[in-house]
């Protein structure tokens, strides 16, 4: 089949992060982020077209997503192999305008899910979730994808590949974290790569912290929707751009101490101690947050440049 471009969506249960090689300039990578905020049906609209994606023809499901709605509650795990996982990818390349029609999709899975106990692959979640974006998807009212290919990935450990710096030693030891919306992916390793010492994925992310500000906010405010607390997280570090745009005062630090105390304990767990002999990476929509706490606790980190869009470039490059 012809004209099959690679796209890779980092598709998690808060967002997609797309990257792809820009169809006037094959040197450059286009990344885009896309919410996952949507309603189950066929949402209102008033002015301009909804994005609305039929998932089942036999039930009649559709999803309905705009940046203005609330995040439909889900699970990370759950997520992965759901039709609404099917949709939000698809709404991300509505998004990315992409000219082509066929689409070789690279997706991701949490590190726990794509790896056994025994470091094995789990060929059962690999194929299900190739399966999960092969299954029917259509747009109502934008253009229909066809997906002829899925190839999947562990998160996290891919993102390295833009890290690491020259002068690390094969003996050096580094913990890689890769905070999301609701998962936690670890990786602990030796020199770039050379052994992976252990994985894991921990139920920690973004949403608590989230969960936690709506909580404060409904106590005095009305309508307080997924998009007012993503803004008020992006700019935790700027309270003056909260106050002017979402017409509140909140201490975003108190609340994400309360969740990332929890997550520091499991990756001290993790790391068997102290940090003392490791170099620890951070990457996802977490990380500027979590750079922030460690640092408060006399832990030092570096921040993946573009930590968001990181693992879905570094993906996209393994398939040049």
């Amino acid at each position: 089949m012809e004209n099959i471009k690679i796209v890779v969506a980092d598709d998690g249960s808060t967002a997609c992060k797309l990257a792809f090689f820009d169809e006037s300039n094959k040197e450059k990578v286009v990344t885009l982020i896309s919410s996952n905020r949507a309603e189950l049906g066929r949402g209102f609209n008033f002015g301009s077209l909804n994005y609305i994606y039929t998932t089942n023809l036999d039930k009649g499901t559709k999803y309905t997503f705009s940046d203005e709605k609330d995040a439909l509650p889900t699970s990370n795990r759950s997520f992965q192999y759901h039709e609404q996982c099917r949709a939000s990818v698809h709404h991300a390349l509505v998004k990315s305008e992409i000219k082509a029609d066929n689409i070789k999709l690279c997706v991701t899975l949490p590190i726990n899910q794509f790896y056994n106990n025994d470091g094995t692959e789990n060929t059962e979640n690999i194929a299900n979730k190739k399966q999960t974006h092969l299954d029917y998807i259509s747009s109502d009212n934008h253009k229909t994808y066809k997906i002829c290919e899925v190839v999947v990935y562990p998160e996290g450990i891919p993102a390295m590949l833009l890290a690491l710096e020259d002068d690390i030693l094969p003996t050096d030891t580094s913990l890689l974290i890769d905070i999301g919306g609701t998962t936690a992916d670890l990786c602990l390793f030796n020199g770039k790569l050379n052994n992976i010492i252990n994985m894991d994925s921990l139920n920690i992310g973004m949403s608590a912290i989230m969960d936690s500000m709506r909580s404060e906010l409904n106590q005095n405010m009305n309508n307080i929707y997924t998009m007012h607390l993503d803004f008020i997280l992006r700019n935790f570090d700027k309270p003056e751009e909260i106050t002017k745009n979402i017409h509140c005062n909140i201490d975003v630090m108190q609340h994400a101490r309360k969740i990332l105390e929890k997550l520091y304990r499991n990756i001290v767990e993790f790391n068997k101690g102290s940090f003392t002999n490791t170099r620890i990476y951070l990457t996802g929509g977490g990380a500027k947050i979590l750079n922030v706490f460690l640092a408060e606790n006399g832990v030092s980190s570096k921040i993946i440049d573009n930590s968001e869009t990181a693992l879905a470039k570094s993906i996209l490059l393994l398939n040049q």
